[in-house]
């Protein structure tokens, strides 16, 4: 059937603790996909009281010996461009007032600058935006998006190009794969919830044909609940759903079904096959979800 969680794991009594987003980094271009993730920062941003940290980097161009100073002119007015398109998008965006906020501009390779920024900053979550381009997969979500959905131990936030952003998320869908690390998310997702007192729907897809035996579903069902906080308030109402096809698919109709304002999902390190099953989940996931997707590892 599924892998279920391993006793010891389910054994835990987990508690709802409040998410600490000290810091939230947000990735931007300056493309509508990119100010649609700003806005959904925002939002985060205002609920947590964090600061933001509008992150855009210039890749290099490439070096020769016979560079010449009007190549070095070119990098710095490449960063100077880049450094008003930042204040140009900061201006067009009013919550940013009310909101601690700082831009960083770096040149280098992205994976590397981002990586880095992330820890000098002692960022808690990045915000992407996708473009959500149709065909390979490799390209689908964007370098910025692909680079820390592979690489990056930190949460995820990958806004789609389908994303309807809400300032106060009323519904959140935990889907889940009951591997162990659905503990973590499940933290975020149950945290998420009391936050802004959200309806909370715990879904497990059963990615074979055919329907699952009335034994199949109450015992993924009973999996599903051992993820719920023992001390979860009474403010946020629960639903537990087992089904049944493609993964992606049927998260997006389910998210879709429940009118959810926010999808939570684990990610973990896995076999290569494994691996990319998970990753062509997830790139389908994130293209035509209704909502966010917050990817927690």
């Amino acid at each position: 059937m599924t892998t279920s969680l391993h006793p010891a794991e389910t054994s835990l009594h987990l508690e709802t603790t409040r998410l600490k987003l000290r810091r939230i980094l947000v990735a931007t271009d300056f493309s509508s996909f990119a100010d649609t993730a700003l806005l959904a920062a925002c939002h985060l941003a205002r609920a947590y009281q964090s600061e933001l940290v509008l992150f855009h980097n210039i890749t290099p161009p490439p070096v020769s010996p016979d560079a010449t100073m009007s190549s070095v002119e070119a990098a710095a007015a490449a960063s100077d461009h880049a450094a008003n398109r930042m204040k140009a998008q900061i201006a067009f965006r009013p919550e940013l007032k009310a909101i601690p906020h700082r831009a960083i501009v770096r040149e280098g390779y992205m994976n590397e600058e981002l990586a880095s920024v992330a820890q000098e900053e002692s960022i808690d979550l990045v915000v992407v935006g996708s473009h959500g381009a149709r065909g390979f997969e490799k390209v689908l979500l964007g370098s910025v998006a692909e680079s820390m959905l592979r690489k990056s131990r930190l949460p995820v936030m990958v806004v789609g190009p389908d994303a309807k952003v809400s300032e106060t998320p009323q519904s959140i869908l935990f889907a889940t794969d009951l591997q162990p690390a659905a503990l973590h998310a499940a933290q975020y997702a149950t945290s998420l919830a009391e936050e802004f007192q959200a309806n909370l729907t715990l879904l497990h897809v059963i990615p074979q044909p055919g329907w699952p035996t009335h034994d199949e579903r109450n015992a993924v069902s009973k999996e599903l609940r051992q993820l719920l906080p023992g001390d979860m308030p009474s403010v946020c109402q629960t639903a537990v759903r087992v089904s049944h096809g493609e993964p992606a698919r049927e998260i997006v109709r389910q998210a879709n079904q429940s009118e959810a304002n926010l999808i939570v999902v684990g990610r973990h390190d896995k076999g290569p096959l494994a691996d990319r099953a998970l990753w062509t989940t997830l790139t389908r996931l994130i293209q035509d979800a209704p909502c966010p997707v917050l990817s927690v590892r």
